[in-house]
Order: C-alpha cells, then sequence, then structure tokens
C-alpha cells in the first residue's frame, strides 16, 4: 500500500522547480566542460556549476524538512536534453556556441524562476527569496556567457 503523500503546497512546487532548474544546469555544465577547449570557460563552467550545486542543496533541504523531495526528470525529458545538449555541443565545440547554448539555457532558466514564481504566490517570503536569488544569479550567468561571445 503506498504511503500517504500530502498535496504540494506553494512552497513545495517553488522549491522543487529551484531544485530541478539548478540540477538541470548542473548537469548541462558537466556535459559540456569535457568538451570545451578553453580553460577560461571551463573555470567559469566550474565556478557556475558550484553556485547551482548550491542553489540545488538549498532547495532539497527546504524540501527536506517539509517532508518532501525534489522531483526527478522523466526518462524521455531527461534523454531529450542530453542528447540535444551533446549534438548541439559536438557539432560546433567552439567557445562562441557553447556559450550561446549557456547563455539561452541561463535565460530559460531565468524565464523558469519568473514563471515558478508567479505560478506560487503564496508562497512564503524565503521560497521567493531562494528563487529571486536564482534567477538573479542566472541572469548574470547569462550575461557571463554573453562575454565570450
Amino acid at each position: 500500500m503506498d504511503a500517504y503523500k500530502a498535496a504540494p503546497t506553494p512552497d513545495t512546487r517553488l522549491y522543487d522547480r529551484i531544485a530541478r532548474n539548478a540540477g538541470n544546469a548542473c548537469t548541462a555544465l558537466s556535459q559540456l566542460m569535457p568538451i570545451t577547449p578553453d580553460s577560461a570557460m571551463k573555470a567559469e563552467m566550474a565556478v557556475q556549476q558550484k553556485k547551482y550545486r548550491q542553489f540545488q542543496a538549498a532547495a532539497q533541504r527546504a524540501l527536506e524538512s517539509m517532508g518532501s523531495q525534489a522531483s526527478t526528470p522523466g526518462v524521455v525529458g531527461r534523454l531529450c536534453m542530453d542528447v540535444g545538449v551533446q549534438l548541439k555541443a559536438r557539432t560546433d565545440p567552439s567557445n562562441r556556441h557553447l556559450a550561446q547554448m549557456l547563455a539561452q539555457g541561463c535565460c530559460l532558466g531565468v524565464t523558469g524562476c519568473v514563471m515558478a514564481r508567479r505560478d506560487n504566490p503564496a508562497a512564503s517570503e524565503n521560497a521567493q527569496r531562494l528563487a529571486r536569488e536564482l534567477e538573479q544569479f542566472e541572469q548574470n550567468a547569462a550575461d557571463r556567457w554573453r562575454e565570450f561571445l
């Protein structure tokens, strides 16, 4: 028999979205680092990946404190993302192309944060703050990647 599972709250939905956004960014950076020829780009990727892991960990801790956990992406969704990143990156591993991919990914992350905050207006100030911080980080990251164009 399945254990009772509480309905998602605005906080759990928002923290889940934060954890998934940050996790997707970590995965993409992990895939791109080995094929990135430029050491400055690799260093920037490592710095950003560390920060994304911090966002992911903070969201996961918040979820755990509420008796929940971050959702995992579906197999098909994860596979599509992984294959898409690999195909795009391997067809043109130039700094310019990788920077463009990463800037676009950050812009998607910003959009995801804005939508998640608007979809969960009743979420706590702590959840809203973490989402705003991730949104700002991703905006800054997109600007940083544009410097490599």
